[in-house]
């Protein structure tokens, strides 16, 4: 099947060798464990993974209309849109996941700044990508982040948890 299908990524997570799905559960479950639970949270780039499907207060948002309209029925609610540019008011969201968004790695400065622009103060961030830990840190730091927590899912990728700064400023 095809990466650009509607159900790529749900369907495709029952396709996949025993020891890729294994990771890629590992990630998610690492991924809900940095997130409070019945607290609202965006998934940025949601397409159609089992990790939107899994957040009671979850809203995923992607740029492929078909892949929403896949999710429909099993999602909490969806919107449209991408990076770098989120159609949401400041300080909109308290959590906020961002896992392997084509184009976001390593996350460019406009990026972080988008998903902080949208966070609440003191608001959580959970990035799932791969990268140097020390780039995405330094990233973080710059981007007005305080990195809370880093795991490593088996050697491949990284999640990390970082809390929004300062209401007003963007230094480290």
């Amino acid at each position: 099947r095809s990466s650009e299908s509607p159900d790529a990524d749900d369907v495709a997570f029952e396709a996949f060798p025993p020891w890729r799905r294994r990771r890629l559960e590992e990630r998610k479950k690492t991924i809900v464990s940095f997130l409070e639970v019945d607290v609202p949270v965006l998934d940025v780039g949601c397409g159609s993974s089992r990790l939107i499907q899994s957040l009671s207060r979850g809203t995923g948002l992607d740029p492929d209309f078909r892949k929403l309209r896949y999710l429909r029925g099993r999602a909490r609610a969806l919107v449209s849109g991408a990076l770098p540019r989120l159609p949401f008011r400041d300080g909109s969201f308290p959590q906020v996941v961002c896992a392997d968004v084509p184009g976001s790695r390593p996350p460019a400065s406009a990026y972080l700044a988008e998903l902080r622009r949208i966070l609440s103060y003191r608001g959580t961030l959970v990035l799932a990508m791969g990268g140097s830990e020390t780039d995405l840190r330094a990233d973080l730091k710059s981007s007005g982040f305080a990195v809370v927590e880093v795991r490593r899912i088996r050697g491949q990728e990284l999640v990390i948890r970082a809390v929004r700064k300062e209401a007003d400023s963007h230094s480290g």
